[in-house]
């Protein structure tokens, strides 16, 4: 039986990741390999095929998103992380000031707990439509 829909997607994407990571990996300069963490959450099953090298870049950019949830897995995986909270201010003249303050505390909590630190945060800021 061959895979279909969301297997198929979720194997070509590991797949392609996978060749990215070997060649990123073969530089000497390069010390690990970030990407979006969007596939992982949205494949939890990729998880276990992650390089142990790999940094999960993990967004969310609203008030309610929850990124100690997502913490907690990675660790259980033994995988690192970083929280990219983001600035609000993509689709307005002047962003929304409460929602980022609450997104970007919400991050730095979930990144700086013992239980699931996260190794750095990066502030996103797009300057499109998000």
């Amino acid at each position: 039986a061959g895979l279909g829909g969301t297997d198929l997607k979720r194997h070509l994407y590991m797949s392609h990741f996978r060749h990215v990571h070997r060649l990123l990996s073969a530089k000497r300069h390069i010390n690990g390999v970030m990407m979006w963490a969007d596939h992982v959450r949205e494949n939890p099953l990729s998880l276990a095929e992650l390089p142990k090298d790999v940094r999960l870049m993990h967004w969310g950019y609203y008030s309610w998103f929850n990124f100690t949830e997502a913490a907690v897995v990675y660790k259980e995986h033994g995988l690192r992380w970083w929280a990219c909270p983001g600035t609000s201010s993509w689709k307005s003249f002047g962003g929304d000031v409460a929602m980022s303050f609450v997104n970007i505390e919400a991050a730095v909590r979930a990144a700086v707990e013992p239980a699931h630190a996260a190794e750095g945060a990066l502030l996103a800021d797009w300057g499109d439509d998000g």
